[in-house]
């Protein structure tokens, strides 16, 4: 009986890398550092192609527009990366990448322009990866592929207890954010 266990377990430690792999298929796109991106995506609303590689780092507080192009970098379209950028700003008031908030219900924390709980951390490289705006917009923008807008708590009050839908007290920014053109060396 015991070599039954033991022969299970052995089998569970050899294959739970492959496993983890087809659980989350994504995961050595995310895990193989920031400068693993995408090629080249439209990121601003004058339809200009910007080169993702050669983004200047965003240091200090991230602007609304800011907020704005990493969303359309990350990959949304135009109206989703407004409400993607609605929900950051409802998410971060501030516009520090480093944000940290209290504890939730379950412990968990939030961290980041988009306050990524503590859950999907070790998955996007942990706290230190995830205070770069453009890791955390890149956790974003899969949280939002795997759970929807509702994985935000700011996101409308139907997606359940807890949802205060806050974030349309900030769509017009977000629209207004996405009319801002880059400043010249700012992508």
């Amino acid at each position: 009986m015991w070599w039954i266990v033991g022969a299970l377990t052995a089998f569970l430690l050899v294959m739970s890398p492959v496993m983890g792999y087809l659980a989350q298929p994504w995961a050595p796109f995310w895990l193989k550092g920031a400068n693993a991106v995408p090629p080249p995506v439209v990121v601003s609303s004058n339809e200009q192609t910007v080169d993702l590689d050669n983004l200047a780092p965003i240091v200090g507080m991230v602007s609304d527009s800011q907020r704005y192009r990493l969303a359309r970098a990350a990959g949304w379209g135009t109206e989703d990366a407004i409400i993607a950028t609605a929900i950051s700003i409802a998410e971060n008031g501030s516009g520090n990448p480093s944000a940290l908030s209290g504890e939730n219900f379950d412990k968990s924390r939030d961290l980041g322009l988009w306050q990524i709980n503590s859950g999907w951390w070790p998955q996007f490289g942990g706290h230190a990866a995830l205070i770069d705006p453009w890791r955390n917009v890149q956790a974003a923008y899969y949280i939002k592929g795997r759970q929807g807008w509702c994985a935000w708590s700011t996101y409308l009050a139907s997606c359940g207890a807890g949802h205060t839908g806050s974030y349309a007290a900030f769509l017009g920014r977000a629209r207004a954010a996405s009319q801002v053109q880059p400043s010249p060396g700012e992508a």
